[in-house]
């Protein structure tokens, strides 16, 4: 398991470092509906999480170094009649990635009850890569585009994500469950 995730991850620098990110199709049609997958950052190496493990409506989604905590765990699914978008559902508190706020630079990422609401709306935009953006449809589906942006691409742990306008770069590139599924 570990050899696939270095390859996947190695692979991703590569590509970075050939002139862009690339990011994949929507792990939501890959992955069923009851796997529970780390999102880890290509820059950093560190996944999503609640901040402290939290259960709690509001905390801070932070990156931390992975592990096989359900914290770490994650769902991808449609709700029902819908292609588009993607709920994104932490396995330890049943909440939903939400956007805290409008689309807009800065626009602190957290966790709330999972209401059909546009914050806590997602695509992951990409081709074939296993690396995929998770953009917010916060600004609704025609309006600018806001990613969920490891601020300044900095790997410490415990920072908070935040929204920031889709630019391709690193920080905004996810490794969605390359090889691992999180156990409870």
């Amino acid at each position: 398991m570990k050899r696939v995730r270095l390859f996947a991850l190695l692979s991703a620098v590569a590509v970075m470092a050939a002139g862009g990110v690339t990011v994949a199709s929507s792990p939501g049609a890959a992955f069923a509906a009851e796997d529970f997958l780390r999102i880890e950052n290509v820059a950093t190496g560190m996944c999503l999480q609640p901040v402290d493990g939290s259960i709690d409506a509001g905390a801070a989604i932070v990156q931390v170094p992975c592990g096989t905590d359900p914290a770490q765990g994650w769902s991808f699914r449609h709700p029902p009649r819908h292609t588009l978008p993607i709920v994104i559902t932490n396995e330890r508190s049943g909440l939903c990635l939400d956007a805290r706020g409008g689309a807009a630079n800065g626009t602190p990422i957290q966790q709330w009850p999972c209401v059909g609401i546009s914050n806590e709306s997602w695509d992951t935009p990409g081709d074939d890569s296993q690396i995929y953006a998770l953009r917010s449809f916060v600004g609704g589906f025609d309006g600018p585009s806001y990613c969920v942006d490891v601020p300044n691409q900095q790997a410490i742990s415990g920072l908070a994500m935040q929204l920031y306008r889709c630019n391709g770069t690193a920080a905004q590139a996810w490794a969605i469950g390359i090889g691992i599924v999180v156990q409870s």
